[in-house]
């Protein structure tokens, strides 16, 4: 389970994207402007970032500087009306991963979230271990005292979380 910052201020488009989301077993927070949660995202507290370019307060531009000022790796979603090549370009040379044009299908939305979270993942972490059970997070697989434990989709990714977030 993923933690999610979006940061959207038109409410009909957040709310859409909130349902989905937690639908698809995220964990979402929104934020209607770039001022409000930037401090929890620059201290890491989100797996990925989704944000509106056009927002009051800072900008996602100005969002999407300040995450890779920070040197943080999170991926960010860049979503807007913007959508030209050279506003694309504006967006990824600021340093988002992802430029996604309004109106959008959310289930792309969703799937581009999945797929930047799983590469991220995959990258930041492939194992998990606390003492025992061991948790590999490439092939969804668990064992405990050398046995292999069976765990549905939902069990897995619960146990992946608390083992993330240990505490």
């Amino acid at each position: 389970m993923s933690q999610l910052l979006l940061i959207e201020d038109d409410a009909e488009t957040a709310a859409e994207i909130v349902a989905a989301t937690r639908d698809s077993g995220h964990y979402i927070s929104h934020v209607m402007d770039g001022k409000t949660r930037l401090d929890p995202a620059l201290a890491g507290h989100f797996d990925i970032v989704v944000t509106d370019r056009m927002l009051p307060g800072l900008d996602g531009l100005g969002t999407v500087k300040a995450l890779c000022e920070s040197d943080k790796s999170m991926p960010v979603i860049m979503l807007t009306a913007l959508d030209s090549v050279d506003e694309r370009i504006k967006g990824m040379r600021a340093g988002d991963d992802d430029y996604l044009g309004k109106p959008f299908a959310i289930d792309e939305l969703l799937a581009r979230i999945e797929s930047w979270i799983r590469r991220h993942q995959q990258i930041a972490i492939t194992s998990l271990q606390i003492e025992d059970p061991h948790l590999d997070v490439l092939d969804r697989t668990t064992t405990r005292a050398s046995r292999a434990l069976d765990f549905t989709t939902r069990e897995f990714r619960l146990l992946e979380y608390f083992v993330r977030h240990t505490g």
